[in-house]
């Protein structure tokens, strides 16, 4: 955190790690709060894009695409671009949607979920270094031991849901437990333990 407030730039004692504080001078509160970013599913063909991570943390694992939600950025705006710097496909941020909301607060993270259903499955090109691969997966052809952790749990059957529905679950993630809520039937996951 900077020794300046953002608001008024007056100089600021050191605060302690992860803790948030005011300003002596113009009482602007300064959050160490959780970094917000996107992660999006894409759907084409009753197949999920994922890219093959590039980076740290869980370099070499398949994820969808996402990444930081910068400054001035919608979170549909960062993860069109994302999604766009990954895997070479453009998506319009509007034909995003949310649903769901992933929190890992041992990386002090918020993982907002968008969700695209397209009618073609486009050719993908992997947009180093974040990401190593990009491919269209089938739910028979899911990696599913090579999943980033934070999907470990979620059944294919979940996973791929929208596709033989064309309808929007709702997943839900604490640091320990997870739940995807399907709202086109009304019914829901009970919360899983992780």
């Amino acid at each position: 955190m900077s020794p300046f407030c953002a608001q008024c730039g007056v100089p600021q004692p050191p605060a302690d790690q992860g803790e948030s504080f005011r300003c002596s001078s113009c009482g602007n509160i300064h959050n160490n709060g959780p970094q917000l970013l996107t992660l999006v599913a894409v759907y084409a063909e009753d197949k999920l894009l994922m890219i093959r991570r590039g980076v740290d943390p869980y370099r070499g694992k398949w994820a969808p695409p996402g990444g930081y939600v910068e400054k001035g950025e919608s979170v549909e705006a960062a993860g069109s671009r994302e999604v766009f710097e990954e895997t070479g496909l453009l998506i319009e941020p509007s034909n995003l949607l949310t649903h769901g909301v992933i929190s890992i607060t041992a990386l002090n993270q918020v993982h907002i979920c968008l969700m695209a259903m397209l009618e073609k499955a486009t050719p993908l090109r992997a947009g180093a270094p974040e990401a190593l691969d990009a491919q269209w997966f089938s739910a028979d052809a899911y990696p599913h031991d090579e999943v980033w952790d934070p999907f470990l749990s979620i059944s294919v059957a979940a996973v791929y849901h929208p596709c033989r529905t064309q309808r929007l679950p709702l997943l839900q993630q604490t640091d320990n437990a997870r739940r995807v809520v399907f709202t086109d039937v009304g019914f829901s996951h009970p919360w899983e333990k992780i």
